[in-house]
């Protein structure tokens, strides 16, 4: 089995056989409980209802009804598209709504059935993970939480375990971009909002994957009609790994008048982690601290919310230590980042302006850079979006990007639509920037060191897509693009360099379909181009079944998802430089499944997903194999204050 490593030349066959059989008695001894648990409920609820079918109206009432919250006076902060399409439903990755249908319930597994993004994971708990659009790396990707950028100046890269699902509104993606200063395709993270509709009190606990355990809490509070508060916490631990994370979020929502908003949000992240010799980095060790709080505050300037300001600041901060005591380095790094931004946005008849002015700065230092580092830099956009006979419409886009002590430049991309009546199409030509990160310049821990000598990355895009609306529940999608990428900065030990130029093209499709008890949707993409990323072709078939039972006090949700992967290039990871880059070999195609049981009992849900539950092995990145089974059991527990 080419996956089994040595340890000091002694074969770690017998712990991988070990941890197997671990891995079935947990299986059994949780899959036990969860049985136990979801009679039990089902025999209390069913009592329930079957007591308030012969009692009095007013019991019924009281037992079927929730207490409403006061109204509240609290409307959504502006967050512009980051897709030049301008339709966040078509753009939307993930919903809340769709937390029940995500088999894993990790960030990143909600673009597993996004063919055109692919995430990169090392498949073991508490090694970060990341996600980038279809053939590029992670820190070509930006990834937004709310408008404010997430991605680490030092690397570039941005660790997906920072997020919970449970606390997101949506998850946008799209390769139709309004193009940020820097960098190429985006990501936009929104977190929930208060919803007087919904509950807004959360308790959700997961335990399995050898000693995971997961809880979960979020609490909000309409202070009073002007004000909303939202608290949150996550505690992750794992055994074997030595893991624990913690992610807190704090948001103060605040509303004076109808036509001004204020959004105020703090989070903090921990994570911790030490790898046992199992894997090529003997006894790798991982910790990252990081807070930030941002403020946004929007004021509309006409009765019909068509205007507005909108200003946006925020200050975050990262300390993390990577370390190895095989490959005997031990490396920390510091960045603090402040940021300011302005944007208005007005119609002048057919047109709908929008402008904006940014200013940030980015202080980095560690122990494997060449010194300490200040930048600065301002970015500056315009955008005009002009609509013909009500269903057509043209946008151009223009960016300035200037940095301190680097030539400033401008990017562009002009975009064109049909939205008729369950037609869209859409068309889109680009050209994006990226500057090359701190650490690809002044790398300094030997044997490798940085290249101050390199050039921006250049990317052009061309891409098209239609969406055809047969039925309210049956939908066809199709997406294509030609992209061309010069002076890629690639990792080529000891140091960094710009490759020649590469070019690929795609073709995506998906159509979804649903009813009352069942949902059907399949999708995939194939490609062509040179140093592929991605697999040249891949395809994924999800399915769900929804049915209730007892009258309502019970309803049962089956889900599952299978996903066809072709030969691909291998993709390798170095924690010294958090680069990553393709190591000249290549992993054979590969056949994935992944299935989860939810049972609804009023406001509380149980349920037991499982990943790969054939125990198939692959690997995402090379010398990080996936060895098991992984099972979880859990609850949520929607509650009213």
């Amino acid at each position: 089995m080419t996956f089994f490593k040595t340890v000091d030349s002694v074969p770690i066959y017998f712990e991988i056989r070990h941890r197997r059989f671990t891995e079935q008695a947990e299986i059994l001894k949780l899959l036990f409980s969860f049985i136990t648990l979801l009679l039990f409920s089902m025999s209390l609820f069913a009592q329930q209802a079957d007591s308030s079918a012969v009692a009095p109206d007013s019991l019924k009432t009281e037992f079927r009804q929730k207490p409403k919250p006061k109204p509240v006076f609290v409307m959504e902060p502006v967050q512009y598209n980051l897709a030049a399409t301008g339709d966040s439903v078509q753009t939307a990755v993930y919903r809340y709504e769709d937390n029940i249908h995500i088999a894993y319930n990790g960030f990143a597994d909600a673009f597993r059935n996004e063919a055109l993004f692919h995430v990169f994971d090392f498949l073991e708990m508490g090694e970060p993970r990341y996600v980038s659009a279809l053939h590029l790396l992670p820190g070509q990707t930006n990834v937004y939480y709310e408008g404010h950028l997430q991605n680490d100046p030092i690397s570039g890269l941005y660790n997906t375990r920072f997020l919970s699902l449970d606390a997101l509104k949506s998850v946008e993606a799209s390769p139709f971009q309004n193009i940020s200063g820097n960098g190429f395709d985006n990501v936009n993270v929104k977190g929930r909002l208060q919803n007087p509709e919904k509950p807004y009190t959360r308790l959700m606990f997961r335990q399995g994957d050898f000693g995971f355990t997961d809880l979960d809490i979020q609490f909000a509070r309409q202070l009073n009609k002007h004000t909303s508060l939202q608290l949150g916490g996550i505690n992750k631990l794992n055994d074997i790994n030595r893991y624990h994370g913690v992610i807190y979020r704090t948001a103060l929502n605040w509303q004076p008048t109808p036509n001004i908003f204020s959004r105020t949000v703090y989070r903090a992240n921990r994570e911790h982690m030490y790898l046992p010799s199992v894997y090529p980095l003997d006894r790798r060790w991982h910790k990252e601290e990081r807070d930030e709080l941002f403020q946004d505050l929007t004021w509309y300037t006409d009765s019909t919310k068509q205007e507005r300001w909108h200003f946006k600041a925020g200050v975050s901060g990262t300390k993390r230590k990577n370390a190895s005591a095989a490959d005997s380095f031990k490396v920390k790094y510091r960045f603090l980042r402040a940021e300011f931004s302005v944007d208005r946005n007005l119609k002048t008849g057919p047109l709908e302006w929008l402008v904006g002015l940014s200013a940030w700065q980015n202080r980095v230092w560690g122990s494997a850079l060449s010194k300490d580092f200040t930048d600065s830099g301002m970015e500056g956009f315009l955008s005009a979006r002009m609509h013909f006979l009500k269903s057509v419409y043209v946008q151009p886009v223009l960016r300035w990007n200037s940095l301190y002590g680097a030539n400033a430049f401008l990017t562009s991309a002009v975009t064109a639509g049909y939205d008729g009546s369950g037609v869209k199409l859409n068309a889109q030509y680009r050209k994006e920037r990226r500057r090359p990160n701190r650490s690809e310049l002044s790398f300094a821990y030997a044997p490798y060191f940085g290249n101050r000598f390199l050039k921006e990355e250049r990317m052009q895009s061309l891409i098209a897509s239609a969406e055809v609306l047969f039925s309210p529940n049956f939908k066809l999608s199709a997406e294509a693009g030609s992209r061309n990428l010069e002076n890629e900065i690639v990792f080529d030990k000891p140091t960094f360099r710009n490759s020649a130029g590469r070019a690929f093209t795609y073709f995506s499709a998906k159509a979804s379909w649903r009813s009352a008890k069942f949902r059907v949707a399949s999708g995939g993409q194939i490609s062509n181009g040179t140093r592929l990323l991605a697999p040249p072709k891949s395809a994924w078939l999800s399915a769900g079944w929804h049915s209730v039972w007892l009258k309502g006090a019970l309803i049962i949700d089956a889900m599952g998802s299978v996903n066809l992967y072709d030969r691909r290039n291998n993709v390798s990871f170095d924690p010294l430089t958090e680069h990553f880059y393709r190591d000249g070999t290549q992993s054979d195609g590969r056949l994935f499944f992944s299935y989860k049981l939810v049972a609804t009992v009023r406001d509380a849900q149980l349920y037991m997903a499982m990943d790969n539950p054939l125990g198939s092995e692959y690997q995402i990145i090379s010398g990080y194999p996936e060895l098991y089974r992984r099972v979880r059991f859990g609850f949520n527990w929607d509650l009213w204050n």
